[in-house]
């Protein structure tokens, strides 16, 4: 590993470990740079900050005013708008409740108002990890807010953190590029369809018609041969016709002739030498059920799930094919995602879960994959997601 990939690693640890402690006092700290490299700033100190208290995440790109501030507050802290104020304050007590805004330039001047009379009036229950353009330190400034401390993320220090074996561009790995689950259910579908689809009854061959065989003497319960019944020798032989038409001609069945059906199988000796029927082919699978084991759980699912549940919100996809891309890398069954719309722009939210709880949804993201993990989940709930849904 070369010197100065350890000194970008070190920079980078020191100033992210800067960033925590700044948070966790209570104060502000700001993060600027290129977008990619500022988000995923901020997913890594949201993980880190997470394991000692309480985060909410804001984007101000999507919630910019001030009363989307307050109430995104409140609802972590399960609280009215009013009573904000006093449960930061008690929150002060222990640790701050962190607060990472994302696109912080976006912020408009009443939330910027607001966010500073929190900070100084929560006595050290609120600390604030903000990260945007560079222009945004000017916008801080200018509304009185100054950060004690400020870090640059650019993309050289986060492709070093992301690959420190290799510094350049990350790629994917191909079994990640390949949708293997895809694949894998369509192959087995044509193998269904080849097996069970039915084939032709006729097989080709050519229809040749069969003179009926005689009547065989049948044994009775000693041991001694009966002559053959003259009912079971057709009419035309019984009168020595020889019409050849008669004998190629098949043997009434049973429905016309009014004899049982059991005597056919008796006049050919043993019954286990009687060819069983043939079964039927099976029917073709349905690729309908199929479809539906591999079906993405949407908005119908969100609205049938209890209200108390909580989910945890992984990310924002600008289309619905980005969105189940990113549940393929999560797995189908283990989140859901739905349309919303911020900003007048239609946007598909992924979730993780359901979970039982806001305690246990904020304990699984331990459990998610380390490409969301570093991005900050962040618990909401179904009734809130709902809501949301039917608005």
């Amino acid at each position: 590993m070369s010197s100065d990939y350890q000194d970008q690693r070190l920079d980078r640890e020191l100033m992210q470990e800067q960033l925590q402690a700044a948070v966790l006092r209570g104060q502000l700290g700001l993060v600027t740079g290129e977008d990619d490299a500022v988000s995923v700033w901020l997913g890594e100190l949201a993980v880190r900050l997470s394991d000692d208290t309480e985060v909410v995440r804001l984007d101000a790109s999507q919630a910019h005013s001030a009363s989307g501030l307050v109430q995104a507050l409140a609802r972590a802290l399960d609280v009215v708008p009013d009573d904000l104020l006093a449960a930061l304050r008690e929150r002060a007590q222990t640790l701050p409740l962190a607060l990472v805004v994302d696109n912080g330039e976006c912020l408009g001047s009443r939330a910027l108002d607001t966010l500073r009379n929190l900070l100084a009036k929560a006595g050290g229950g609120l600390g604030v990890l903000m990260g945007g353009d560079p222009e945004l330190a000017d916008l801080l400034s200018e509304a009185r807010l100054e950060p004690v401390f400020r870090a640059t993320a650019d993309d050289e220090a986060v492709v070093s953190a992301e690959a420190p074996e290799s510094v350049g561009a990350v790629t994917r790995p191909w079994p990640e590029l390949v949708p293997w689950k895809h694949l894998l259910a369509v192959v087995g579908l044509l193998l269904l369809v080849w097996l069970f689809w039915p084939a032709d009854p006729s097989g080709g061959a050519s229809t040749t018609s069969l003179e009926l065989p005689a009547p065989e003497s049948r044994k009775t319960g000693s041991g001694v041969d009966e002559p053959p019944d003259p009912r079971d020798v057709p009419d035309n032989a019984r009168k020595g016709e020889k019409n050849t038409s008669a004998q190629t001609q098949p043997r009434p069945s049973s429905a016309t002739s009014g004899e049982p059906e059991q005597m056919a199988t008796e006049s050919q000796g043993d019954p286990a030498e009687t060819p069983e029927p043939q079964a039927s082919p099976e029917p073709a699978v349905d690729p309908s059920s199929l479809d539906a084991e591999l079906a993405y759980r949407g908005e119908d699912w969100l609205l049938m799930r209890p209200p108390e549940r909580w989910m945890l919100q992984l990310a924002l996809a600008g289309d619905e094919k980005r969105a189940r891309d990113l549940l393929d890398r999560l797995g189908p069954e283990r989140g859901a995602y739905y349309r919303a719309r911020r900003d007048g722009e239609v946007v598909y939210i992924v979730l993780a879960g359901p979970y039982g709880s806001r305690d246990q949804a904020l304990g699984a993201r331990s459990g998610l994959p380390g490409f969301f993990r570093e991005r900050g989940p962040f618990p909401r709930s179904v009734k809130e997601i709902a809501a949301e849904i039917r608005d």
